[in-house]
This record gives C-alpha cells, sequence and structure tokens, in this order.
C-alpha cells in the first residue's frame, strides 16, 4: 500500500514538474518576442503617430510595400513580413515593413509616402543594414580566400 502511494506521488509529482517546464519555457518565448513599434520607432522621427498595422493603408500601398520573401544584408531571408505604420500630420506616412517575428531591426524597411495633391507619393525607401563590421569582415575574408586560392593555382602549388 506504501508503495502504490509513493508511486502514485512521484508519478504526480512529474507531470506538475512537467507542467511548471512547460509554463516556464513559454514565458521564456513569450519574452522574446519584441512588438513592431519598439522595433520600428528608431526609423521614424519623434514628432510622429504610431498607427499600427492598419489594413486600409496597407490595402492601398501594397503594389509598392516590400513583400516576402527577401535577404537581409546578413544573407537571412524574411519569409513573411508585416507592415506597421507611422503618420507625420495630414501629408506624410512612413510604412515600416518587418518580418513577422522579428527580435531586431534587421529585417527593417522603411518607406516614406508624402501626399501630393490628391496623390500619394514615394518620398523615401531605406533598408536597415546590420552588424555592419561582421558583414565587411565576412566579405574580406571571403575575397582574400579567393585570391589565395587562385593564386596558388596560377602559381603551380
Amino acid at each position: 500500500m506504501f508503495r502504490k502511494m509513493l508511486l502514485l506521488y512521484q508519478q504526480r509529482f512529474v507531470v506538475m514538474r512537467l507542467e511548471a517546464v512547460t509554463i516556464l519555457s513559454s514565458l521564456l518565448l513569450a519574452s522574446c518576442a519584441v512588438s513592431p513599434q519598439k522595433i520600428c520607432a528608431p526609423h521614424a522621427p519623434d514628432t510622429w503617430q504610431y498607427l499600427g498595422q492598419d489594413k486600409s493603408l496597407a490595402t492601398l500601398f501594397e503594389p509598392i510595400l516590400p513583400h516576402a520573401p527577401y535577404t537581409t544584408n546578413e544573407g537571412k531571408i524574411v519569409r513573411s513580413v508585416q507592415h506597421v505604420w507611422f503618420r507625420g500630420g495630414d501629408y506624410l506616412l512612413l510604412a515600416c515593413t518587418l518580418a513577422h517575428r522579428a527580435r531586431n531591426d534587421c529585417s527593417v524597411r522603411t518607406t516614406e509616402f508624402q501626399l501630393i495633391g490628391n496623390a500619394w507619393v514615394t518620398r523615401s525607401e531605406d533598408t536597415v543594414v546590420c552588424n555592419v563590421l561582421t558583414y565587411l569582415f565576412r566579405r574580406e575574408t571571403n575575397r582574400w580566400s579567393t585570391r589565395v586560392r587562385r593564386d596558388e593555382t596560377q602559381s603551380g602549388f
């Protein structure tokens, strides 16, 4: 009888530990997500109003906005995007396009629009370049190793 109770207690304890681990891991994963507003805000002027995701604006500017897939300067493929919007008065809009699960601004592409007369015109388009020093170092290292290989084949070694 005591063994049965001990076994039952151990089974319940294991189940409770698994539930606790599941809850903790869910909380940790949720904390990794960063809001699109926090990621995009540095790319919009401080005085502009954050509008969030706006389906009517996304539909209106859909042909002009960046679409997935695209590649960041780090070589990562962005397979799915979201657009969040900022408004600068009545005549300026900024679309911030970023990966759906972005944790930093490496996937950000911004497109600024200006209302001239009755038409919205693209004013500027920018892409965030991340880890520039690492990117340049890798590029130079690849160029150097290609040069060395080419020199070795030409010298007959």
